[in-house]
Formats: C-alpha cells, structure tokens, sequence
C-alpha cells in the first residue's frame, strides 16, 4: 500500500520523474479521496503500478464500491457536458483494466505516467490561478499526457479543448482558493430544482381550470418592486398581500 494516501490532508511531497517535487498537499480534497481510490482499485486487483487508468477509472466511479470514491468533484459534469458517454467510458475503463498483468503479494507504486500527470496538472492550476490542484486540473493532465488514460479518454470522445470549454461553463471565473472548492460550483443546479426543464420533461402533474389564480400568482411574483411572497395555503383561502387579495384554489 502506498502510505503516503493513507491520510487526504497529510500528504507529503513525492518526487517526480523529472526532479520536480510534486507538492501532493496541494491537492483538494475529492482529488486526494480519488487518488485513494485509484490505490484501492489497483491494490485490489493485483496491479503492480498505479497508473492513470486506475486514476480515470477513480473518477468516473469504475470498479467495486469499495475501490470508488464517495464523490470525486467536477470529472462526471466535465465529462458529460463535453458529450462524453460515461457509462461507455466505464466499459471500455473496465475492459482496459482486465487487460493489465496482475501479481499477488506485491508491491505498488506510481507510473511514471501518473507522475507526470501530477506535474501537469499543477500547472495547470498555476494557469487558472489555483491554489490547490483540483480534480478538473487532473483530468485535463489525463487528456493531455500519453498514457493509457488518454487513449481511452480520446476513444470515447474526449479532448483537452473539450474539457476546458466544459470547464468555462460550469466554473465560469471562480478559482480554486480551498480544499474544497466543488460546493462553489453550479449551487442552483446542485441545491435547486429547474420546475421549467421539469414541465417540459413532462414530469409535473398538468395544473387545469386555474387559469385566472396561476397568472394574479405570476402578477404578484414578478413585480420586481414588491417583497415576493411565497404562498403556502389551505384549499380555498383568500390570500391577502400589500399589493391585493385574491382567493386560491389549493386543492389536488
């Protein structure tokens, strides 16, 4: 087992295969917590190096419950939203995996793949102005450093300028400033419910013969100069507010 995973916030400074300290404290996080799993993957399967298959396979949620990681950040909306299939991009993780020797009893440690990865990404987030290495950083390294990573990655249709454009709509300016930046990113869509994007799926209940309650409701909400009222009412009440009273069917 590799120690120095053995605790996200206390990693310590590994070497790199150029003669570059990789500054694994910097990482966020998710990206520590995917590392681990990447190691408990490789571990489990017999894998001699861990490599950046096991890292992709980490974070795209690939292997046994016990080999994942609980969250791994912003890979799985990065991916999708670049047109990447995931649930392809397990299949073909997964098939990949098979593929590598396997021993028993013997030692891991890190590819030199993966160490440049590391390399890679932290200056990425010296480019965005980061101050920890993020998953997002690490997943740009993945499609940019040759490895076996990004042969599946470029397989199934993913690609540096893909992912950075991704990356422009779901960061927009924000910069990485804690360990734990993903609860920043997109809080409507993680914390909030689209009701329009859910009607058009057809997923509301059809509302019939409120035609005169629904648009005073519309009226009274949209009036940027008033306090918006939120109506939480009995069947048949009048409600009564500063800009008027009406009376509201509440009944299902």
């Amino acid at each position: 087992m590799l120690s120095w995973f053995s605790e996200p916030r206390l990693i310590r400074t590994q070497a790199s295969p150029n003669g570059v300290a990789m500054n694994l404290d910097r990482l966020t996080i998710k990206a520590a917590e995917a590392l681990q799993a990447a190691e408990r993957r490789a571990s489990s399967a017999g894998h001699t190096d861990l490599s950046p298959l096991h890292l992709l396979a980490a974070f795209v949620g690939e292997g046994s419950p016990s080999a994942r990681g609980a969250d791994t950040g912003l890979v799985v909306p990065l991916l999708e939203k670049a047109g990447v299939s995931v649930a392809r991009l397990r299949q073909v993780i997964e098939s990949e995996l098979r593929r590598l020797p396997r021993v028993s009893g013997g030692s891991l440690a890190m590819s030199r793949e993966l160490r440049e990865i590391f390399d890679v990404a932290e200056k990425h987030a010296e480019r965005m102005k980061d101050q920890y290495t993020s998953t997002e950083h690490l997943l740009l390294a993945l499609c940019e450093v040759k490895s076996d990573a990004r042969e599946v990655l470029s397989r199934c249709g993913a690609n540096k300028d893909a992912v950075l454009a991704a990356l422009k709509d779901i960061r927009g300016s924000a910069t990485v400033t804690s360990q734990n930046p993903e609860e920043t990113y997109q809080a409507l869509e993680r914390y909030g419910r689209d009701l329009v994007a859910t009607a058009r799926q057809g997923k509301l209940d059809p509302v019939i013969g409120r035609d005169d309650e629904i648009r005073r409701c519309m009226q009274l909400l949209a009036r940027r100069t008033k306090n918006n009222p939120v109506l939480a009412v009995q069947r048949k009440v009048a409600i009564q507010t500063r800009a008027g009273s009406f009376e509201v069917d509440a009944a299902s």
